[in-house]
């Protein structure tokens, strides 16, 4: 099992959900990490709503966030939301009973507070989800995930 320690730039030693900044490089790392290309992401309610208070575009403040973070955590409520997204790539030390293969959508039972995560753009926003474009790590053993039908995406 991993948990992404590796990943916590700052500060060292902290659990990648409380740590202030991820190493969000696209690349795998660790034999137990998954690459996924990002396309959704559902911010939790709460999170959305301090965004939207800002008064800024959400858009711009979700990029932020991640830049400086390297992981979508959002600084006043602590709080993140999940992603939907295609495997890309399988660390050789994934579990095999996971049966997971590339190219397979899944939404990772987990919250993008604890995901290194990294953003190309974002797209359109509504309600609580954000179109993007970027990719985000996903460690063995770090929660459930649920696969997707291809059709449904």
């Amino acid at each position: 099992m991993n948990y992404g320690f590796h990943r916590v730039i700052e500060p060292q030693g902290a659990v990648p959900q409380a740590a202030l900044r991820l190493y969000n490089t696209t690349t795998i790392i660790h034999p137990a990490e998954i690459l996924i290309r990002v396309s959704l992401l559902n911010l939790d309610s709460t999170g959305m709503a301090t965004l939207r208070k800002r008064g800024i575009d959400i858009g711009e403040q979700v990029l932020g966030i991640v830049e400086q973070r390297g992981k979508l955590h959002n600084p006043v409520t602590s709080s993140g939301g999940v992603l939907v997204g295609e495997i890309k790539a399988i660390g050789e030390g994934v579990n095999p009973d996971f049966e997971l293969a590339v190219s397979e959508i899944i939404i990772p039972v987990v919250s993008t507070s604890t995901l290194p995560l990294h953003l190309d753009e974002v797209g359109q926003v509504s309600a609580d989800q954000v179109e993007v474009s970027g990719h985000a790590i996903l460690f063995d053993g770090m929660g459930d995930l649920r696969k997707l039908p291809r059709d449904n995406f």
